[in-house]
């Protein structure tokens, strides 16, 4: 998945502020929680899929340089993608709930192994992917090949970051 502003229609994080931005990504969150609790599950899932399109904006953000943003982008993203994964997992969406959570893996691989990005961006993602990778490990049931392989994938890709960093 490979992200940039024509691909995200909504205003990117960097013209709404930080804090005004992260309180968007708060209240959808919050909301998607909210209809979560109430077993309103697509409306959770809504919310959820908008708050994840916040975070990757943030992230287009974070990726032009923006490095306040650093730190921000894979927790959001983590939350965003588990909360939408665990929404499938209650309507009995397995696969959808791992695509959701692969589809994040993914997109931390591409940071990870973005040579072309600040590494301090490189390096927040890379110190985040085992949370991101253990909550994809407990959703895999039996033995779902592409969900095994993107993990796989996932960690040689921080392991190729951080031997590349430690030089």
């Amino acid at each position: 998945m490979t992200l940039d502003r024509t691909s995200i229609p909504l205003q990117p994080a960097g013209k709404l502020g930080l804090a005004r931005f992260d309180d968007n990504w708060a209240s959808l969150t919050h909301l998607g929680n909210q209809a979560f609790s109430d077993h309103e599950f697509k409306r959770a899932q809504k919310m959820y899929a908008l708050a994840l399109n916040e975070a990757k904006k943030i992230l287009v953000d974070a990726k032009d340089g923006q490095a306040d943003l650093y730190p921000h982008c894979p927790p959001m993203l983590i939350v965003s993608a588990g909360n939408a994964a665990r929404t499938y997992q209650q309507q009995g969406h397995m696969r959808a709930a791992a695509d959701q959570l692969q589809s994040a893996v993914s997109l931390f691989v591409e940071v990870i192994g973005a040579t072309d990005l600040p590494p301090m961006l490189r390096q927040a993602f890379a110190e985040h992917l085992p949370r991101l990778t253990h909550e994809l490990e407990q959703l895999v049931i039996g033995n779902n090949k592409a969900a095994l392989a993107s993990i796989e994938n996932a960690k040689q890709t921080a392991l190729s970051f951080w031997r590349e960093a430690s030089h």
